[in-house]
Parts: structure tokens; sequence; C-alpha cells
């Protein structure tokens, strides 16, 4: 749990995501103020050629509203705040689902780890002997000796594998703020 607590915390997707939300709450910010109309100063100057005379005018006014308050606007805003929070919900969920597989496979591997070096790997190891000490002693045949030899390389492989799994998962998690991270930058 806390594993998944700290990759949420300094997840870049989140922070994407984090970010995505605060410029929608920008927006909306920027269209409540937009529900004001803005005052706006004019000023013109003229000449008159009939009689040679100059004229400088200075306009200052707003914009009378009646019934249009930006309330389109801002509801579409407030929309795309609640799809932003939503989104980060999902991508919460999405990376703890993520963090959970890997730690399960983590644990899976480590168990396979485990079981190798405490049981399979010393029976194995018992087993070879055994069937050396039967060669030499002619109980046994080559062939016998030979199998052996080859189920205890095949389960030192198979030992190596599940060490390479336990890597594998591990590294998943270590570099797992970035998987995935620059996926949704065309969205």
């Amino acid at each position: 749990l806390a594993l998944t607590e700290q990759l949420l915390a300094s997840s870049p997707e989140i922070a994407k995501k984090h970010a995505d939300l605060q410029r929608e709450h920008q927006n909306l910010n920027r269209q409540i103020a937009e529900q004001t109309p803005n005052f706006f100063l004019q000023s013109s100057m003229r000449h008159n050629l009939a009689n040679d005379e100059e004229y400088v005018g200075i306009q200052f006014g707003r914009p009378i509203q009646t019934n249009n308050w930006n309330q389109g606007n801002i509801r579409a805003a407030q929309s795309k705040i609640i799809a932003a929070s939503q989104v980060v919900e999902r991508t919460r969920r999405d990376i703890s689902q993520r963090a959970a597989v890997g730690m399960q496979n983590l644990a899976n591997a480590k168990v396979r780890i485990e079981r190798y070096q405490s049981e399979i790997l010393p029976t194995a190891q018992r087993v070879i002997e055994i069937a050396e000490n039967g060669f030499t002693a002619g109980e046994t045949d080559y062939l016998d000796l030979i199998t052996a030899q080859k189920t205890f390389i095949q389960a030192n492989l198979d030992y190596t594998a599940a060490i390479g799994d336990y890597w594998t998962a591990y590294c998943m998690l270590d570099g797992f703020l970035l998987s995935g991270s620059l996926q949704d930058t065309a969205q």
C-alpha cells in the first residue's frame, strides 16, 4: 500500500492529469470573469474639409447585458472540470491496478526463487549425486546419469529464469513512474 501511494504521489501521469484539471479550473475562472463585459474607451479625430475644422471625440461605454451572462460557457467549463476530475481518478485506479499486478508478479517470482533454493535445487543436486554414485558403483547405467544431469541443468535454467522474472518485475515497479506516461501526450 505504501509503494502504491508513493507511485501515485510521484507519477508523471497523475501530474499531467492534475495539470489538465488545473487548466480547466482556470478556464472556469476566465468564463466567470467574462460574465461581466469590459468597459471600452474609444477616441477619434476628424478633419472637416469644408470649413477646415478639427474634431476630437472620446467615447466611454459598457455593453448592457440583458440575457447573456455567459451561462453556457460557465456550465461547459464546469462540466470539463468534472470530466477532468474523473480522468484523474480513473488514472489513479489504473496506476493502482498496474502496481498491484507488478507487486503480485514480484511476490510470485520471489516465492519461486525461494522454492528453487530450498527444495528443487537441493533435490536435483542429491539426485545427481545418487546417479553419479550409482554409476561409479555400476548400479546404474550412463543414460540414468545423463538424465539426472539434464534434470539438474534444467532446474538451474528454471531457477535462473525465476531470478530473471523477479528482476523484471522489480525493474517494472522501479521504473513504473515512466511506464505509460508519454502515451497520453497526443490527447
